[in-house]
């Protein structure tokens, strides 16, 4: 921590030491824009429930990418994921915008918020998940490293669940 920590609070350098960050809320989430296929549906003629997963999978690889630039995303795996579903989706709605943004980073771990909305901005679904970094040697999590940490917190921290706002 060294001299990012003397630069900042008191408080704010204990919560950075403890592992796990916080910061204030901002509206930049990562967005992407993904079309409803035939084969997204399931016999009663709405996505399948398994679906908005991997709607979300999608984003938030983007995101890990954009964020983190050169890192390997197999250095880091889906340890949870809790999704709400709020509104079916069908093939009519055509297009589901998938957005992903940073929620909390601890010692070895990220946490995202990601919804899925509607052209019109119906909220489908919200999700929250964490990932974990791993060493690809051993498999087990490791602490993120000084270049992710960075990246991670110069990201803003995304909306609670069900604001819209600042989609990038």
């Amino acid at each position: 921590m060294g001299e990012a920590s003397a630069r900042l609070s008191e408080p704010r350098a204990r919560f950075l030491s403890s592992g796990v960050t916080s910061r204030q809320e901002g509206s930049d989430v990562h967005e992407k824009r993904i079309e409803i296929r035939w084969s997204d549906m399931d016999a009663f003629g709405h996505v399948n429930n398994a679906t908005y997963l991997t709607f979300l999978e999608e984003v938030r690889d983007e995101w890990v990418e954009r964020t983190l630039g050169e890192a390997d995303l197999s250095d880091f795996v889906l340890a949870r994921v809790a999704i709400d579903y709020r509104r079916e989706l069908r093939q009519a709605d055509d297009l589901v915008v998938a957005r992903c943004g940073l929620a909390e980073v601890g010692r070895s771990s990220v946490h995202t918020r990601e919804e899925l909305r509607t052209v019109d901005g119906e909220l489908a679904a919200s999700a929250t998940s964490v990932l974990v970094a791993r060493d690809p040697a051993t498999g087990r999590a490791r602490g993120l490293t000084d270049g992710e940490r960075s990246a991670l917190l110069a990201e803003p921290l995304a909306p609670p669940d069900g604001d819209a706002s600042g989609a990038r």
